[in-house]
């Protein structure tokens, strides 16, 4: 169908790729965007614009091919524009319209919102809603447990990336460390802690800009990081922290070697609901990677952990290190592991687990 039939100007067609390409690719913000405009099922405008492989120097073509993450907000999208198009709702009607449970929606801390949530704010990712264990208090952590615990059935089905991503810093949806619950000490030993969850996890890793020093406020992309906090002793800590949980990710086989298949991960107990506690191997073969979190404040003394083998298993890492900015309660050096079953296994240790804080430990014959 030629645009003049459709009804649509090929001049006013052109200034979309003239915006894309100015706004958005000669500025370096997106490699290359493929733009597609259809009108009574017709397509009536399609461009490449940009590089397929920016290093490369490869132009995008109109028949490239994406891998979609998130694949609901695509599919959701369109399906939400096809029923505007056909009147069924404004983009301003607020979303209790439609869902009433919305009538009555807090902001974090208990205010009202200056304004309801629109269909609009669903769209394009202003609407506040976000991941709520984070934010839990410990005393909570016990009934969602399972959020912690469920990836796990589908880790291997694909190749899964761990991503704090923009997405979670933006749109009034607070910086990492003020999405923590607790005091100044709980808020900066709930991140580290929720780190080293990340990082011992299968799947590769990915922070998003100032993560990696507890950044305080939501990020702006129209000022520069608050750098200043590295001044600060216990954002000192956490950036200490993620650099050595990226050496120990890199140096340490079990803990990269398999993060895509089955036969690098084990549970130990995943059930400790009550104390909020997990426990997990990673494994390459013969060498093998233990990791206890304590998802609670309190410490835990003499805490008999199951494991695989008999000998010794020395202590890697600690997130309550007052090298991170912790209480430094843990374990010294090494364990040995004792004939004493525990957990469904033949041989255990007796470890301190500290309050909101992780271990790694690695098993030597």
């Amino acid at each position: 169908m030629a645009n003049s039939e459709a009804g649509i100007s090929e001049s006013r067609l052109q200034i979309i790729d003239r915006f894309f390409q100015s706004r958005y690719i000669d500025t370096g913000r997106i490699p290359g965007a493929l733009i597609t405009i259809a009108r009574r099922g017709e397509v009536v405008h399609q461009s490449a614009l940009g590089s397929a492989d920016v290093e490369r120097g490869t132009p995008l073509r109109e028949d490239a091919i994406f891998r979609i993450y998130s694949m609901t907000k695509p599919i959701t999208s369109v399906a939400a524009m096809m029923l505007w198009e056909e009147g069924q709702f404004l983009l301003s009607d607020p979303v209790a319209k439609f869902l009433p449970e919305f009538a009555a929606v807090r902001l974090a801390g208990g205010a009202a919102p200056a304004r309801a949530m629109t269909v609009q704010d669903l769209l394009r990712h202003t609407s506040g809603l976000t991941y709520e264990f984070r934010g839990d208090d410990p005393v909570h952590r016990a009934y969602h447990h399972d959020m912690l615990t469920f990836g796990l059935l589908y880790a291997f089905s694909e190749n899964f990336i761990l991503p704090f991503s923009h997405d979670e810093v933006v749109h009034q949806k607070r910086s990492m460390l003020d999405k923590m619950p607790g005091d100044e000490w709980q808020r900066f030993a709930n991140l580290r802690l929720l780190y080293t969850y990340m990082f011992t996890m299968p799947g590769k890793k990915l922070l998003f800009m100032g993560d990696e020093f507890a950044h305080g406020a939501e990020w702006n992309d129209d000022q520069p990081l608050d750098w200043y906090l590295l001044d600060r002793p216990q954002h000192q800590g956490v950036q200490r922290l993620v650099a050595d949980l990226n050496r120990l990710h890199r140096e340490q086989r079990p803990l990269h070697r398999y993060d895509f298949e089955g036969q690098g991960f084990d549970w130990i107990d995943c059930h400790d609901r009550q104390q909020s506690l997990l426990s997990y191997l990673r494994r390459d073969g013969d060498e093998i990677a233990v990791v206890a979190l304590n998802f609670t404040p309190m410490p835990h003394h003499n805490f008999r952990l199951g494991v695989p083998r008999p000998g010794r298993y020395e202590v890697l890492f600690n997130s309550d290190s007052a090298y991170y900015g912790g209480g430094n309660l843990g374990n010294a050096g090494s364990v040995d592991a004792e004939a004493i079953p525990a957990m469904g296994r033949s041989w255990s240790l007796s470890l301190t687990l500290p309050p909101l804080a992780g271990i790694i430990l690695r098993f030597h014959p």
